[in-house]
């Protein structure tokens, strides 16, 4: 079922976009570059300037009102430009909305995080942090002072944002986003619907499938069977990025819910820890023997993106797990160098034929509640107007689009059925589409505003739209996800130090079960030392919040 947001109903393209098909392929680079020069308005007129709200305010906003942007997260950019003052879509941002932004963000080369760490402790902040944040990190925050309760301002400032969180539609996003005293604390991106999250899974060569004489795979034995063949007949191995493998990569075979990074699930209203289970052993030691075996890639530790793309290309892999939109670029390798590879999106692995997934690549509600911006208590009051209207722009009709897909007539057409094309400007660039995405549109990894389905569909090879099917099809991964819920200041604190700890040591051992450099007969103590650094403490303060927010 779809969410809802503000609609005036001018538009009916629009509404034509919002029913194609489609899932978003996130990327997750990091963002580090120098700070710009504050960019003064265009004077440019952008031919909408409808009116957002009955209170008189339209598109492009008539302010003096400069404001200061601080990211930290995915707001992606390309290599091609040094600062965002350059971008094109930043550029078109500030024309339309008439708000001058001076972009910031840690200078190249710096740990973004600690960075950011570092920018708290200045007496004045920007007038906006973009981050990678939670309600309870954002609650922090609020609670030492450093940024505003926007609840006031919304309704007349945030009109379209107001509106789509007060349609009883779509009370769940609303939840996700609030703190527990029902207090707005940030603008996030929000997915369209059901279809905008899962993005990662297994993708594999039919073509080889094919030459082997073998069907998809369906279970973990089935998986050993077609990586034993894939090994001895192309000498090729099972690939993937960590990263991405952590969101959901082939747990679900044994049903355990983490894969090689920490992960805490709810087991029938009890917050448990996935890597303190037996079930994850159990993954482990299939993982041990298929690396014993030569069925994964030896790098798989420190592959990126970039290298995972390349043993595509060169046959030296024949089963991936990936996002959407790595599995477009594997394909147009593919179609560019015409190798013959034919690579298809396939099932999480399953217990049995016919048996639910339990742990895939998705999220526990439509909203991504770890992405957006915080408007900061060293802004005027008028100042937090603007940047509450700047804000705003991306859950408006017009904003929406702009977000999703740039300047119509320059980067996208919209046909005659109402799907969107993107036009050569993205299709023909140089470095690809993924890049030139990153230069004329806001939303290739994250965003603030409505992330549209029909930018998926626009954006990625058909076979990688295919692929969602295989993902999510007889799935209840989100029954077993943690919501978004929030803690005090206290236990975040205790939360914080605690997940530290179990998070890096829970990281290293299973690499090491992984490769064999540890034995898993040794499991038993490796859950007796997460214990030893206050496991309980961290379990009893997530279900004291898990309680609270199922009883909001």
């Amino acid at each position: 079922m779809k969410k809802k947001w503000l609609s005036r109903a001018t538009a009916t393209v629009l509404v034509s976009i919002m029913t194609a098909g489609m899932l978003v392929g996130c990327g997750d680079e990091n963002v580090v570059s120098s700070e710009t020069e504050t960019q003064a308005t265009s004077e440019t007129q952008v031919a909408s300037e409808t009116p957002v709200a009955d209170e008189g305010w339209s598109y492009p906003v008539d302010t003096d009102e400069k404001l200061s942007f601080y990211i930290v997260g995915n707001l992606s950019k390309s290599a091609k430009y040094a600062d965002r003052k350059d971008v094109p879509f930043y550029q078109g941002l500030i024309e339309r909305t008439g708000i001058p932004i001076e972009w910031r963000t840690a200078v190249e080369g710096a740990d973004a995080n600690a960075a950011y760490n570092l920018l708290l402790q200045e007496e004045v902040l920007p007038s906006i942090m973009f981050n990678a944040y939670t309600i309870s990190t954002v609650n922090t925050l609020y609670e030492d002072g450093l940024i505003y309760d926007l609840t006031p301002y919304l309704e007349e400032y945030a009109p379209d944002f107001w509106a789509y969180m007060n349609d009883p539609a779509n009370i769940a996003d609303k939840n996700a986003i609030t703190n527990e005293e029902g207090k707005f604390l940030m603008f996030p991106l929000i997915r369209e619907n059901d279809t905008l999250i899962t993005y990662i899974g297994p993708v594999i060569r039919q073509d080889w499938l094919d030459e082997c004489g073998l069907k998809a795979p369906v279970t973990l034995e089935d998986w050993e069977t077609v990586l034993t063949a894939f090994k001895e007949k192309y000498n090729a191995t099972f690939s993937f990025r960590v990263r991405r493998y952590n969101y959901g990569g082939f747990a679900s075979g044994v049903d355990a819910f983490a894969d090689l990074d920490m992960q805490l699930y709810v087991d029938n209203g009890e917050v448990k820890l996935a890597n303190a289970q037996p079930e994850w052993k159990e993954y482990l030691t299939v993982l041990n023997r298929w690396y014993d075996a030569g069925l994964i890639d030896p790098d798989f530790a420190t592959n990126d993106d970039a290298a995972v793309r390349t043993k595509a290309l060169n046959n030296q892999t024949g089963a991936i797990v990936t996002a959407m939109s790595q599995l477009t670029n594997y394909i147009a390798d593919a179609e560019a160098e015409n190798t013959g590879a034919v690579w298809v999106g396939c099932s999480y692995p399953r217990t049995a034929a016919g048996a639910p997934t339990k742990r895939i690549q998705t999220e526990s509600t439509l909203v991504k509640a770890t992405n957006g911006a915080v408007v900061t208590t060293s802004c005027t009051e008028e100042e937090l107007i603007a940047a509450i209207q700047f804000l705003n722009y991306g859950y408006s009709e017009e904003g929406m689009m702009y977000w999703n897909f740039g300047e119509e007539g320059k980067t996208y057409e919209v046909a005659a059925d109402g799907s969107i094309q993107f036009t050569d400007v993205i299709t023909a660039d140089e470095k690809g589409i993924s890049e030139a995405l990153k230069d004329y549109t806001g939303m290739y990894s994250v965003g603030i505003g409505i992330q549209m389905e029909a930018f998926q569909k626009a954006k990625n090879a058909q076979s990688s739209v295919e692929a969602l099917a295989a993902w999510t099809d007889n799935t209840v991964a989100r029954d077993y996800m943690t919501p978004p819920y929030s803690r005090t200041e206290e236990e975040q604190t205790k939360y914080t130090d605690i997940k530290a700890v179990l998070s890096t040591y829970v990281s290293e051992m299973a690499l090491k079960f992984v490769t064999g450099e540890e034995s898993l007969d040794n499991f038993d103590k490796f859950v007796e030392q997460l214990n030893a650094y206050k496991l309980p403490e961290l379990l009893e303060i997530e279900q004291a919040a898990y309680d609270r927010y199922v009883n909001r």
